[in-house]
């Protein structure tokens, strides 16, 4: 993704703890700028997703 200028990633999905999260972990630890959409997420966990 560098490689194509992109910086800023938008999450959303379902499984949010897993799939989203991971996701979110490893751009974060690539130094991406990263917005979740929270209402754009669902996961089995209903206690999970916090705004």
């Amino acid at each position: 993704m560098r490689g194509l200028n992109i910086e800023h990633l938008v999450l959303s999905g379902v499984s949010t703890s897993g799939v989203v999260l991971s996701t979110l972990r490893e751009a974060a630890d690539k130094d991406f700028k990263l917005t979740v959409l929270a209402d754009c997420c669902a996961d089995r966990d209903p206690g999970f997703i916090r705004y």
